[in-house]
């Protein structure tokens, strides 16, 4: 159903839900917004379909940020998704990885996520 879904060719998708870091999350979209590249709410009430919450919620937690990639038909033999999605998947997570504001709210909490 639609409302249980993304679309294909309108962006990645950026989960909201209780498992995923809200200013992590925010951030992510300004940075896609910024870049120009496409992105679409998946809001969720419980998670994310990933093992984000065994991640962002044992002991300190490593906030965590949940960027999709719309498609059909996943984990089958025929999985179909839009080209202008993936492509703008890779260079969000390139941005992501190479921002120096997003280091700095990892590195400002101090040693919390070192255990």
């Amino acid at each position: 159903p639609t409302n249980e879904t993304v679309k294909m060719g309108d962006g990645v998708s950026l989960t909201l839900c209780p498992v995923t870091d809200r200013t992590l999350t925010k951030m992510t979209a300004t940075l896609a917004e910024k870049n120009n590249i496409k992105w679409q709410p998946s809001v969720s009430g419980s998670g994310t379909g990933t093992n984000t919450p065994d991640i962002n919620l044992t002991k300190a937690g490593i906030p965590c940020v949940d960027v999709g990639l719309p498609l059909k038909s996943m984990h089958t033999c025929v999985e179909v998704l839009d080209m202008s999605d993936a492509e703008a998947a890779a260079e969000l997570v390139r941005l992501f990885v190479c921002s120096n504001e997003i280091a700095a709210e990892f590195t400002s909490k101090g040693d919390a996520y070192s255990d």
